[in-house]
């Protein structure tokens, strides 16, 4: 089973790749091909996801359509800080997920961020 990564920033920076996932629950659990040994952890709820990063890099926040909610960074080089999403569309299908959010730090919103997960 294969999970297919699309990531576009206001950068236009890029991140694509395909990874095999296993699925426990309803968590989505694949290797982020983004980093040396992370893991992404993606748990679908009714109305919104949880996205965890464990590894080399550690991020974790809540999408939710239209609430701003709490995240948090870390990563192995000692940089670490929390922050806010805003969630501005979410769209979840039995084999897709469509998000797009703005990260907000210090009441700023320092990037916008496209998020595509098509399950195979």
């Amino acid at each position: 089973m294969e999970v297919s990564f699309y990531s576009l920033d206001n950068d236009n920076n890029k991140i694509i790749y395909k990874s095999e996932y296993k699925k426990i629950n309803n968590t989505i659990i694949f290797k982020d091909k983004s980093l040396e040994n992370t893991d992404l952890y993606i748990t679908i709820e009714n109305d919104h996801l949880v996205i965890k990063r464990i590894g080399q890099v550690t991020m974790t926040f809540k999408a939710k359509l239209k609430e701003i909610t709490d995240g948090y960074y870390k990563n192995e080089m000692g940089l670490e800080f929390n922050f806010k999403v805003k969630t501005t569309s979410l769209i979840l299908k039995d084999n897709r997920i469509d998000l797009e959010y703005l990260m907000i730090l210090d009441n700023e919103v320092i990037n916008s961020h496209k998020i595509w997960i098509i399950i195979r």
